[in-house]
């Protein structure tokens, strides 16, 4: 939480050049992930897309939850499909 709120105080300083501007959202964006907030660090990553569209963390070094906000940002996350829940009873004994 911490973290966020640095990131966060570092962005909105004017006189952050361009690669640390695109340091500070990446690990915004790591932390975001790791309190489960994949729509933030989405987010993050995609402001940092902005200005560095060819970026590329080592897929060997970053953690899923990373890849996978990374992967939203892009666009290129896979889709998640809804089921219907299975029923609660079996439909000969239902009543």
């Amino acid at each position: 939480v911490e973290a966020v709120a640095l990131g966060a105080r570092l962005l909105g300083l004017d006189d952050l050049a361009s690669p640390q501007r695109v340091v500070v959202l990446r690990q915004l964006a790591e932390a975001y992930a790791a309190l489960d907030r994949r729509d933030l660090a989405a987010d993050a990553f995609r402001d940092l897309l902005r200005l560095e569209p060819g970026f590329t963390p080592d897929p060997r070094t970053t953690p899923p939850k990373v890849l996978d906000a990374l992967s939203l940002a892009r666009g290129t996350a896979p889709e998640q499909t809804l089921r219907a829940a299975p029923p609660t009873a079996r439909p000969d004994t239902a009543h």
